[in-house]
């Protein structure tokens, strides 16, 4: 994999879980990752927060869908892809920067740490 992307974080959010017509499904979620972006401004030590969306398929949608409500530190490895659109109202050019994982798995203290790694090549 020449694109390769590895985080830390806590998933955020309510996951969106989508089924297409073919029965496939795809998960989308936010990531809070911690120590990253710029430093703090405000003299204050520490850095400041960032989030980065995420969209799984296959095994590591199975492990999005068993979480309920729990929002737990996870690691992750993906690769980084972009998708562009056209607005369809306002005619403006868009882009969004996500991760699309292909394996996820919780980290120490999660109340789920024994489940281990979940593992797939995603297909687009």
């Amino acid at each position: 994999m020449n694109n390769c992307v590895m985080c830390v974080g806590k998933i955020v959010g309510n996951p969106q879980i989508r089924e297409f017509d073919s029965g496939t499904k795809k998960a989308s979620f936010g990531l809070l990752l911690m120590g990253c972006g710029d430093r703090k401004t405000n003299g204050e030590e520490g850095y400041e927060p960032a989030f980065i969306d995420c969209e799984c398929w296959g095994k590591p949608l199975e492990f999005i869908e068993k979480l309920g409500e729990e929002k737990p530190w996870v690691s992750l490895v993906g690769s980084l892809k972009t998708h562009s659109w056209e607005d369809s109202s306002s005619g403006a050019k868009r882009t969004k920067t996500y991760i699309l994982v292909s394996s996820i798995n919780f980290l120490p203290g999660s109340k789920q740490e024994n489940a281990g790694e979940i593992t797939d090549e995603p297909t687009v």
